[in-house]
C-alpha cells in the first residue's frame, strides 16, 4: 500500500515540476497577462491545470481534453436522443466524440465483416440525422 502512495506522490511531483517547463518559444509573461485580462474560462482552465496554462508549460493540457470530451459526451446523451439510440445498439462497445471532419467514432465488435455491415446498415444508417458512415476494421487474432 505504501508503494502505491509513494508512486502517486512521485507522479504528482513530476507533474508539478513539469508545470514550470515552458513550451519553447512562448513568452510566459504575455500568457499570464492574457489570462489575467480574459479571466472567465481561461482562468478556470488555468485553475484546473494547476497553473500550467498560465505558464504554457509542456503539461498544460494533461488529461483535461479526454476528461472534457467524456463529460461532453455524457451530457450530450441526455440532450441529443441520437446518441442514446447509438448507445442502445448492443454491438457498439464504445463511443468516442471527435471535433472535426467526423463527429463520433463508434467501436463495434462483430464476429465477421458481415456482422459489421449489418450493424452499420441496419442500425446506424437507419438513425435519422446520420449522413455518412466510414468503416475501418481492426482484427484481433488472439481468438
Amino acid at each position: 500500500m505504501s508503494n502505491r502512495i509513494l508512486f502517486t506522490l512521485a507522479l504528482l511531483g513530476v507533474y508539478r515540476i513539469g508545470v514550470f517547463v515552458t513550451t519553447p518559444g512562448v513568452n510566459r509573461a504575455v500568457m499570464g497577462d492574457v489570462i489575467a485580462q480574459q479571466g472567465g474560462f481561461l482562468g478556470l482552465f488555468n485553475l484546473f491545470s494547476g497553473g500550467a496554462l498560465e505558464q504554457l508549460s509542456v503539461f498544460a493540457l494533461g488529461i483535461m481534453p479526454y476528461i472534457t470530451a467524456s463529460i461532453i459526451l455524457q451530457l450530450l446523451q441526455v440532450v441529443v436522443p441520437k446518441l442514446n439510440e447509438l448507445k442502445a445498439i448492443p454491438e457498439i462497445k464504445e463511443l468516442i466524440p471527435l471535433f472535426g471532419e467526423y463527429d463520433i467514432i463508434a467501436k463495434i465488435e462483430a464476429k465477421d465483416y458481415d456482422g459489421i455491415g449489418k450493424v452499420v446498415i441496419q442500425h446506424i444508417r437507419s438513425i435519422d440525422g446520420v449522413i455518412d458512415t466510414k468503416t475501418l476494421t481492426a482484427v484481433d487474432f488472439l481468438d
